[in-house]
């Protein structure tokens, strides 16, 4: 319930009164919502243009990649794997990881550990690699 509303608000925010560092959140938020009701070639859209504006924010400051492991959690847990290879969404979620460690995104980073490890079990990685990705993510954060 809250979290519509609360997506929603954003999506109209920044549809009202421009973009911001945040809007790439919002629309990744949006796609989440739209991948709910399964329109997911919509919420797929949305996440490629969540990801077109964090990309155009950090080349013009450094400070869109705060948002960045949060929309890529968003995008490659609850978005891309309705339509895009679970394998995939490795790469950008070990990238999240790391780059949510950096800027104090502790909440998230886990998240994207998570995710990772969800997506490698899904995708029909070994489990031995699997189990390996899990300890590497638990002796960091332990």
């Amino acid at each position: 319930g809250m979290y519509c509303v609360l997506a929603l608000r954003m999506l109209q925010m920044s549809l009202c009164y421009g973009l911001c560092d945040a809007s790439a959140f919002a629309f990744a938020s949006y796609g989440c919502l739209l991948s709910g009701i399964d329109d997911f070639h919509g919420a797929y859209r949305f996440g490629k243009l969540s990801l077109r504006l964090l990309g155009a924010s950090e080349s013009k400051k450094d400070e869109g990649s705060f948002f960045l492991p949060g929309i890529y959690f968003l995008v490659q847990s609850f978005i891309f794997p309705w339509v895009d290879q679970y394998r995939a969404s490795l790469k950008p979620l070990e990238y999240a990881f790391t780059s949510g460690l950096s800027y104090g995104q502790i909440i998230f980073s886990m998240a994207n550990a998570r995710a990772e490890c969800y997506n490698a079990f899904q995708c029909g990685e070994e489990l031995m690699k699997v189990e390996k990705r899990i300890k590497k993510y638990t002796k960091v954060f332990s």
